[in-house]
């Protein structure tokens, strides 16, 4: 049981990375996301102009 409520304790403690590591992770997405939806749009705008 110690060791439960040691690793509990170690979870709460990190608590404030593990959600910067998953903002980061959301944002990380939402830009690569963004850069493929550009690139598409580029890539039809060329496809047009052709």
């Amino acid at each position: 049981m110690e060791v439960v409520m040691q690793f509990q304790g170690e979870l709460v403690s990190n608590a404030p990375f593990i959600e910067a590591v998953k903002d980061a992770h959301s944002c990380h997405h939402g830009m690569v996301s963004a850069v493929f939806e550009q690139t598409m749009s580029l890539k039809e705008s060329m496809r047009v102009h052709e």
